[in-house]
């Protein structure tokens, strides 16, 4: 099943089922909410199909709504033939209780036939770290630029809420340049409070589960000062939103230097990359 948003409110829109739900039924309606690539969306060229734009992030979320009709005995509009005030839900057979009028015992505080299931609470956010540029012929050199590709994907069964962060640690002198913000993320430059420059993109939107992030490239000079047979690190790390609880394996204190291993952290949220000067 396919559904559209209405030009009126693209917000939301109605689905509706043809069928007999009896007392005591339920059925579950499942799905994903999908935000597509249009025009004016980063990636997007004017002219050319839509589905050749990028389908990343802001995703929506999983989709399972819940229609009931449980006819509760005793209450006051439980009649009908064979409906008797003490019976059983399965000894009520033609009990009417209309859910978008009113409560009852099941859902006192709002109406089963609205009502949202949810989905679980549970999410976690993991990060990868890449050298996009190539190695130069001779290899790496002082003052040359290298550009790292990091990216956030969600691991959990529920979204990720948006505000949560993707930050790039690099060596002293490095000088990174800053990412320009889109309808995605938007980004800024900082130092650790041990003295590391930082590059730390926000997610405007929620990363949903089994999605990976629109990667952010960042490019860097190696520091001048940099001995050849040296090692250059970089690390990345992604944090959750302020308002959001705990993941499943949370990152706990943010590293402030990029001499992270995370081969070796207990975490998922880290991730490492080393080059070597020659």
């Amino acid at each position: 099943m396919t559904a559209a948003a209405s030009e009126t409110d693209p917000q939301s829109f109605s689905m509706s089922f043809d069928g007999t739900l009896v007392p005591g039924g339920l059925v579950r309606v499942t799905g994903k909410m999908v935000v597509r690539g249009t025009e004016g969306t980063p990636g997007c060229v004017r002219g050319r199909p839509t589905r050749t734009c990028p389908t990343g992030e802001p995703q929506g979320a999983p989709l399972l709504v819940g229609i009931t009709h449980i006819d509760q005995a005793g209450d006051p509009d439980s009649f009908g033939p064979g409906c008797d005030a003490a019976a059983q839900v399965r000894q009520c057979p033609t009990g009417i209780h209309d859910k978008r009028v009113e409560p009852d015992e099941v859902d006192s505080s709002g109406y089963n036939m609205d009502a949202g299931l949810g989905v679980s609470a549970s999410y976690n956010l993991t990060s990868r770290l890449d050298l996009l540029s190539p190695p130069p012929a001779g290899g790496w050199s002082a003052g040359a630029p290298v550009t790292y590709r990091l990216s956030a994907f969600n691991a959990g069964p529920a979204p990720a809420l948006s505000g949560w962060t993707l930050t790039l640690l690099l060596p002293q002198g490095s000088a990174p340049v800053v990412p320009n913000g889109n309808a995605l993320r938007y980004c800024a430059q900082g130092v650790s409070a041990v003295g590391y420059p930082f590059v730390r993109c926000t997610g405007r939107g929620p990363l949903s589960p089994g999605v990976t992030s629109i990667a952010v490239d960042v490019t860097a000079m190696i520091a001048a000062s940099t001995t050849p047979g040296s090692q250059v690190p970089a690390a990345a790390y992604v944090q959750p939103a302020a308002a959001q609880g705990a993941e499943m394996n949370p990152l706990g204190a943010p590293p402030n230097s990029p001499l992270v291993d995370a081969a070796t952290s207990a975490t998922d949220n880290d991730a490492s990359a080393v080059l070597e000067v020659q």
